[in-house]
């Protein structure tokens, strides 16, 4: 049988029940608007996400006029930089290799220490014993390195800084001299382009309170368990919640905002010029006469990481991937849509060009 005589055959089978007609009809229409409900929720994401990622950061604190020189700071000049060893350093970072070299030949007044992981855990076992079970039970290095920067700018005061942070210049007048000597700030913290403050970067007194809460409540955060699933399946996960980025930026925050701006001075994100994971360039800065500039980092991501910043880059796309196969699981259910083949094509080219739309939003 000819496709020409199968529809006239439909045709005239569709004219002998009106009823069927209007069946047909009803579930046109409810298919219609499923279409344009799911659609129009994706483009409101689409919009929002975009209105979030496009307008300024919001200051945490008021940023001070620059001081004039000489100026004081609270914050001893001391640098931190930390690594497996300075042999391994060499060995496996040759673009970060010079970076220890650049901070100390701009900040001459400061002292240096780098910090190998047998230095980290030394320091936690003699100053902070009470955390060497918690410390020893990581499960990722990372996370020993995450957690032994708090500990050894809580003991010194100083900055701790990453190595893939170059300095152009000293820090002291531009950043440190907003924590001044007698005012009642105790930190200096860095925003983030993607979502609060990053701890690749951050300055303090010793012992400052904040920092103090911080360490105070890691071993409640160490357990992959505590975050069920997702803790145990993404060690990138694990490791930004446990004592990463994530759980810094949280505990820091985690107070009332009157706190906040007593205790705590950001530099702001065009300041600090590091791009969102969003991105594909590195430095973001739009300083004529930036202190830091960036290179590539992230030597400890896996899989899982670009996994979930690729679900937080393309979250309108990722939400309607999410709701087509929902609502493709859904309407296949009903026999009539099964044997409508028309419909299934049209559905199947809807989902692929607003995936394709959604892409890059």
């Amino acid at each position: 049988m000819s496709k020409s005589t199968a529809n006239v055959e439909t045709i005239a089978s569709l004219a002998r029940d009106p009823g069927a007609i209007m069946a047909k009809l009803r579930h046109l229409h409810q298919t219609t608007w499923a279409l344009v409900f799911v659609g129009a929720l994706c483009c409101f994401q689409a919009f929002r996400t975009h209105s979030v990622r496009t307008a300024e950061p919001p200051a945490l604190a008021p940023w001070p006029n620059a001081p004039h020189e000489p100026c004081s700071t609270a914050i001893p000049k001391i640098i931190h930089q930390s690594y497996i060893s300075m042999e391994a350093l060499i060995a496996k970072k040759p673009a970060w290799k010079s970076v220890p070299a650049k901070w100390k030949k701009t900040h001459p007044e400061f002292e240096y220490k780098f910090w190998s992981d047998a230095d980290n855990r030394a320091l936690v076992a003699k100053e902070y014993p009470w955390f060497l079970p918690t410390y020893d039970a990581y499960t990722h290095p990372i996370q020993r390195a995450d957690a032994a920067r708090y500990f050894a700018v809580h003991h010194y005061g100083g900055i701790y800084v990453d190595l893939d942070i170059v300095p152009e210049r000293d820090m002291t007048v531009p950043w440190l001299c907003r924590v001044p000597q007698h005012g009642k700030a105790e930190m200096l913290v860095a925003q983030t382009p993607n979502l609060g403050l990053t701890n690749m970067f951050f300055g303090s007194v010793p012992k400052s309170k904040a920092l103090t809460r911080l360490i105070k409540l890691l071993p409640t955060t160490a357990n992959k368990w505590r975050y069920p699933y997702i803790g145990v399946i993404s060690p990138y996960y694990h490791v930004m919640m446990s004592a990463g980025s994530t759980r810094y930026s949280i505990t820091m925050r985690d107070v009332d905002k009157d706190t906040f701006m007593e205790q705590m001075v950001p530099i702001p994100v065009d300041e600090w010029g590091l791009c969102s994971v969003c991105q594909r360039r590195l430095d973001c800065g739009v300083s004529t006469n930036p202190v830091v500039k960036h290179v590539r980092g992230n030597s400890w991501h896996n899989w899982d990481a670009m996994f979930l910043q690729g679900i937080f880059c393309h979250v309108p796309s990722t939400v309607w991937g999410l709701l087509a196969g929902i609502s493709y699981y859904v309407l296949t259910r009903r026999q009539a849509i099964v044997e409508d083949k028309a419909f299934l094509k049209l559905w199947s080219a809807f989902v692929l060009f607003m995936t394709f739309f959604f892409w890059d939003a």
